[in-house]
């Protein structure tokens, strides 16, 4: 696929791998995300050849086993299992509890066994003294029991736990030099329980290369002792802080090692629009939770506040999944063209055939080509049509033409001039009932 640029249309353009563009108030980014595989749909494995333990590519598991008396529990603790769980084959009741974005999940838990566990990865190009944001979504699906079908949270408001770290590559899990955030629990992060916090922690890279670890833990045997992750980032900020560098290695010829090249700083903030709003350019690993986590304190919001408001500004984009039908809009003549997703992975997108057009922007004396964007929109999802300027509401019409008086799954919004909760006050040129022209009858959102 040819495109250069794509309005965020639906959230197709955020795994379709090109670039998209979403409306947001005047606020300044963090950078792009830093982690590999941050929301699980780039792969996974088995880790150590063991079935039950799935681990997403560049990430490992760990996890204690048969360790007696954590944070005051009298069980031992057990491996848990961990799943990539598929929203696909979740039941519809719960895809939209343990899934912040995208098709894929983790999933950690243990029955009736106290559990420990944790996540990591090896991170490198960090400059050192700069400050990081790691964060983690984490679902916290402890089940004490159930009543009437419904899920009921422990009494204990200890009995889980969750705590982020950063530490040197190397360093064994757990280990006294890795810099943790401290334990959050039901004491602290209210609601905690069967709900989804956001879990931050700042940090100071202290070298190039770290490791970053999310860790879980139900300290008492209950029916369920599970934890969800999904959408993790880290986050460069604008902060530096002197570092005292540590000796280099030495190579393996006596001399030190070199240093590793600084890297980046963070992106810079990017210039407001006329009206205030800024376009975020999507990079490869954003998704519409991480780009809401970067943006919510800038916003002042919580990043669950955060994520429907973006949602709302840039029509409401939705997941994508094998099987639905994308509309790839053409710009030379009748081009558009139809075709089915086959396979994700990650930020690609496979479709059942190759495009027979190229899809750019057409050359033009009388407009500016760099004004003009290139669609993808999910026909087997939801697709909104909207007036782009509110205040001058269009129509839609469909008439005369059989083949669209079958709708399903479109949205319309900011249509149409008739408010039929007023009173209709028509144009002062109506033959009849001629008025001020503020509520027109007949300028409705449909015709057909």
């Amino acid at each position: 696929m040819k495109f250069k640029k794509i309005n965020w249309l639906l959230a197709a353009a955020l795994l379709v791998g090109v670039w998209a563009t979403a409306v947001l108030p005047n606020v300044q980014a963090q950078g792009q995300n830093l982690l590999r595989n941050p929301g699980f749909e780039e792969g996974h494995y088995n880790q150590d050849g063991i079935v039950e333990i799935t681990v997403p590519n560049g990430w490992r598991m760990h996890w204690s086993n048969a360790e007696t008396n954590i944070f005051g529990g009298d069980a031992a603790t057990a491996r848990p299992e961990t799943v990539v769980w598929n929203i696909a084959d979740a039941p519809p009741n719960e895809r939209s509890l343990f899934w912040k974005d995208g098709s894929y999940t983790v999933k950690i838990f243990k029955g009736y066994a106290p559990m420990w566990a944790a996540m990591s990865q090896d991170v490198s190009g960090l400059q050192v003294g700069r400050r990081y944001r790691l964060v983690a979504p984490v679902y916290v699906d402890i089940v004490a029991g159930y009543e009437g079908g419904q899920k009921v949270a422990p009494a204990d408001p200890r009995q889980g736990r969750v705590r982020l770290g950063a530490g040197p590559v190397g360093a064994p899990w757990r280990a006294d030099n890795i810099d943790y955030s401290g334990w959050w629990t039901a004491e602290t992060i209210n609601p905690f329980y069967l709900a989804y916090p956001t879990f931050i922690h700042e940090f100071t890279a202290a070298s190039a290369d770290m490791t970053v670890w999310i860790e879980v833990v139900s300290n008492f045997p209950h029916p369920n002792n599970g934890f969800f992750i999904d959408a993790v980032g880290l986050y460069a900020l604008d902060e530096v802080r002197p570092v005292a560098p540590a000796a280099p290695p030495a190579s393996p010829g006596g001399q030190p090692a070199a240093p590793a090249a600084p890297p980046a700083a963070p992106l810079p903030a990017p210039t407001p629009r006329a009206d205030g709003s800024v376009v975020h350019v999507v990079q490869s690993g954003d998704t519409l939770w991480t780009i809401a986590i970067r943006y919510a304190s800038a916003l002042d919001m919580t990043p669950e506040e955060a994520l429907p408001a973006i949602q709302e500004r840039n029509n409401n984009p939705a997941f994508i999944s094998v099987g639905d039908e994308l509309l790839i809009t053409g710009t030379k003549g009748d081009t558009d063209e139809f075709r089915t997703i086959t396979a994700i992975s990650g930020n690609s997108v496979t479709i059942d055939s190759a495009l027979s057009h190229d899809h750019t922007r057409p050359d033009g004396e009388t407009f500016d080509p760099s004004e003009l964007n290139i669609y993808v929109a999910n026909v087997s999802r939801s697709v909104v049509f909207r007036s782009a300027d509110p205040t001058q509401r269009g129509h839609f019409m469909a008439m005369h033409n059989p083949a669209v008086s079958d709708i399903h799954f479109a949205q319309f919004k900011d249509l149409g001039r008739t408010d039929k909760t007023r009173l209709i006050d028509d144009p002062p040129a109506h033959p009849t009932f001629p008025g001020n022209g503020t509520n027109p009858r007949k300028a409705v959102r449909l015709v057909f």
